[in-house]
């Protein structure tokens, strides 16, 4: 929890680095929530009013009605130009996105880049969890891109022993095998457990109320990984 205090309390550009299905998003609006950075979403960078403006985006990203269509999550999605602000100044700390970091090498170079000089944060979770976030929303291993890449068989029973199976130990909690990896690459300054950040008691009003409503729209399965 003290590292979560930190990076809420911090003013510093910020590189948020995770696999898919372990809450990115969540905490790029959280950080965004504070009024303390600006992203690579345009509307973001010019709004008077950045809270405002990151609310209205999470409602359109983050409808009601993803709680009946979790293979709706990622339509409406803003993922933010981390090039167009990354060599310019701003009035504002710079917030990052990256997600997948070692799953195309040809953009590692790039995101690399992106990360340098900036507090850089990797937030992940159990693999049971996250394989559940990303089978429900149709993230990470099951794109269609994802699938050729990993040599998914044709059953998702199938596919998701096999995405099981195959773990590495991260603090003790079996994790994405790519984690470590992107761990020796990216040399991360803090450590986030998507579990830990849920059970956060810091927040300000509005970020609490994002979690709140992040929550509201997961299924019951990932409530019960989560153990809320």
């Amino acid at each position: 929890m003290e590292a979560i205090k930190n990076l809420l309390d911090t003013h510093t550009d910020t590189t948020i680095i995770y696999q898919g299905g372990s809450g990115g998003f969540l905490l790029y609006y959280l950080l965004l929530l504070s009024g303390k950075y600006v992203s690579g979403d345009i509307d973001i960078q010019q709004s008077s009013d950045i809270v405002s403006t990151v609310k209205q985006r999470v409602l359109t990203q983050f409808p009601h009605s993803l709680k009946d269509n979790q293979s709706h999550w990622k339509i409406n999605e803003f993922w933010p130009n981390n090039r167009s602000i990354k060599d310019i100044p701003l009035h504002k700390n710079k917030l990052f996105l990256i997600c997948n970091p070692l799953f195309d090498n040809r953009h590692i170079v790039d995101n690399l880049h992106i990360a340098s000089n900036t507090r850089r944060v990797l937030l992940y979770t159990d693999i049971d969890l996250q394989l559940r976030m990303a089978y429900e929303k149709n993230a990470y291993w099951f794109t269609d891109v994802s699938k050729k890449s990993f040599n998914a068989p044709p059953s998702n029973y199938s596919y998701i022993r096999q995405i099981r199976s195959n773990y590495k130990i991260l603090e003790k909690k079996k994790v994405d095998p790519r984690v470590p990896g992107i761990m020796n690459l990216y040399r991360p300054d803090m450590l986030i457990d998507l579990k830990d950040l849920i059970s956060n008691t810091g927040f300000n009003y509005e970020q609490a109320m994002f979690v709140s409503h992040w929550l509201s729209l997961q299924s019951k399965k990932t409530v019960r990984c989560l153990k809320i």
